[in-house]
């Protein structure tokens, strides 16, 4: 099982990141090969940056709630990963 998130237009602008708003971020949780998959458009609107971890390397998970959308920081064993404003 596959899931996906993206931060949504309506999260970007209620928690002022319109900076944001061409780049959404994207976060991907595979089940099947557990992994965890981030993504983001570059600022040059050409590529897409990619990290991706294995289940096993997360040593934390913080959450943080907004009316529209929340903010998760995974912490992995030697950095971390961060989606802002995921719906």
């Amino acid at each position: 099982m596959v899931l996906h998130a993206k931060s949504t237009f309506l999260s970007l602008i209620t928690n002022q990141r319109l900076r944001h708003i061409f780049t959404p971020w994207h976060i991907i949780v595979d089940f099947e090969e557990q992994n965890i998959t981030l993504r983001k458009r570059n600022w040059f609107l050409i590529s897409v940056d990619e990290k991706t971890s294995s289940f096993r390397y997360v040593r934390d998970l913080e959450i943080d709630k907004h009316l529209f959308g929340a903010d998760i920081k995974i912490k992995l064993s030697g950095s971390y990963i961060e989606a802002n404003t995921i719906s």
